[in-house]
């Protein structure tokens, strides 16, 4: 017998809207005597990138560690203008799609992010957000996925038991942890999908 869920938790990026780290590059290639390509091999997802979206360092201290892996001297505003580059286009049908599963389950997402880049997406995406009741970002809560106490928080919230819920997200770390918590979980690769899969699991997309 296919569950029954009662609430779904949504990753953000590269699951209801895409990204691009290539932006940055590209953005940074121009305020230093590197290429784009020299920037991303410098570039690094480190410690301090993990401390910055848990909001353990600010976002002066995040920067100072870009400017040293670099070997650059990047500005406030040149460093944002690059960083904040990286958001694309909402994936098509995003949309329809949640506002038909917001009248059958309550509907949050979950997300890996700092304060500058929500900033950005929140704007930026502002009307499909809309559809979430709540949307819980990392450097807030203090905690990032993988980390069970990032379920932990959108669980106390729901107030829903773990087999009644389901977890999308397009990063299988994330996706292994919250199977091992307990949580139903789809690993999500594209739209198209992410729609057969909810449908396999019973969750009706039309």
């Amino acid at each position: 017998m296919k569950p029954q869920f009662k609430g779904i938790i949504f990753d953000l990026g590269k699951v209801i809207f895409n990204y691009s780290f290539s932006n940055a590059y590209e953005v940074w290639s121009k305020f230093t005597n590197l290429t784009a390509e020299e920037v991303r091999n410098k570039f690094k997802f480190d410690i301090y990138f993990e401390l910055y979206e848990c909001g353990r360092i600010s976002t002066n201290q995040f920067r100072e560690s870009v400017n040293e892996k670099l070997g650059a001297v990047l500005n406030n505003d040149d460093f944002e203008l690059g960083w904040n580059s990286i958001y694309l286009d909402v994936y098509l049908g995003t949309d329809n799609l949640l506002k038909l599963l917001k009248e059958n389950y309550r509907i949050v997402a979950l997300t890996n992010t700092n304060e500058l880049h929500k900033k950005i997406w929140s704007a930026k995406f502002e009307p499909i957000l809309n559809n979430f009741e709540n949307v819980f970002c990392s450097h807030e809560i203090g905690y990032r996925k993988p980390d069970y106490k990032t379920f932990e928080t959108v669980i106390e919230y729901l107030k829903i038991e773990k087999k009644d819920l389901l977890f999308l997200d397009d990063n299988i770390i994330n996706i292994s942890s919250s199977k091992q918590f307990g949580i139903n979980s789809l690993l999500v690769k594209n739209f198209e999908q992410m729609i057969l899969e909810l449908e396999i699991n019973g969750v009706k997309t039309r």
